[in-house]
């Protein structure tokens, strides 16, 4: 092997390296449709849910509730 052969073999090297480099970072980037729209409601649904909890209306009802039941 001859010094122009090796580095035609580097540079196809790293041709290919920088190909599957930028396959796998598109890959990984986005989500099939249905996926993201799932996350989307499990967000919402967490948000809510984050709302309910801190909101103090509903944590003064969960009081009377318990005392109700005590």
């Amino acid at each position: 092997m001859n010094v122009f052969e090796m580095v035609a073999l580097i540079v196809v090297v790293v041709f290919l390296a920088q190909v599957v480099k930028a396959w796998i970072r598109r890959g990984s980037a986005g989500l099939p449709g249905d996926q993201q729209q799932r996350i989307d409601r499990l967000e919402q649904r967490v948000k809510h849910l984050e709302a309910v909890v801190s909101d103090p209306d509903s944590q003064l009802r969960e009081k009377f509730r318990e005392l109700e039941d005590a």
